[in-house]
């Protein structure tokens, strides 16, 4: 698809230029050079059909283009609902960077549990957190069964266990905001990372 596109690209520039470009002047058939007509009378110049050059500048007249439209604003939380980060918001983060990733460690055997595992909780204004969910699939695999169910809960608590600085709205007010946090937690001893 890309080469059949860039393919029609090189063609319109090609007709484009040739369009642009002034034919040389070719002599007459049956005429000496420089002199018109031949045997059947004067032969009329070739014209080639005009091209339209794109401008930059508007027409006179023609109405300006307006700028695209700005993209859409996230929708607005009810009242005391956790708000998504926005442009101009601050996102909450933990006072203690890692704290999470250095409460759990993913027991041996879990599918799921050795790549980025992908959390979502709201941050209260106050710092409080609540709402967690578990966004990455994580199975027991080759884990006796629970220990998915069981390490989950671990994550949860390492949440609920760290302190966060609250998100703060677009005039500096600390504000209820979800936070999705990406933390990759060590191997169980023995375990290779």
């Amino acid at each position: 698809m890309c080469r059949m596109r860039a393919s029609l690209l090189a063609l319109a520039a090609t007709l484009a230029l040739a369009a642009c470009a002034t034919p040389a002047p070719r002599p007459s058939p049956g005429g000496a050079a420089g002199q018109p007509g031949g045997p059947d009378g004067p032969v009329a110049p070739r014209t080639e059909p005009a091209v339209p050059r794109p401008t930059s500048a508007p027409r006179p007249g023609a109405p300006a283009r307006a700028d695209p439209p700005a993209p859409p604003a996230p929708p607005a939380a009810a009242p005391g609902e956790p708000a998504y980060l926005a442009p101009g918001w601050t996102r909450p983060r933990e006072r203690s960077e890692g704290c999470v990733e250095r409460a759990v460690a993913a027991p041996p055997g879990l599918w799921g549990a050795g790549d980025p595992i992908t959390l979502k909780f709201a941050v209260r204004a106050d710092g409080r957190v609540d709402s967690f969910q578990c966004i990455t699939s994580i199975e027991d695999g080759a884990a006796p069964a629970g220990t998915a169910r069981r390490f989950v809960r671990q994550l949860e608590a390492a949440v609920l266990g760290c302190a966060f600085e609250p998100g703060r709205d677009p005039s500096g007010r600390p504000a209820a905001m979800w936070r999705f946090l990406s933390v990759r937690p060590a191997k169980a001893k023995g375990e290779p990372r």
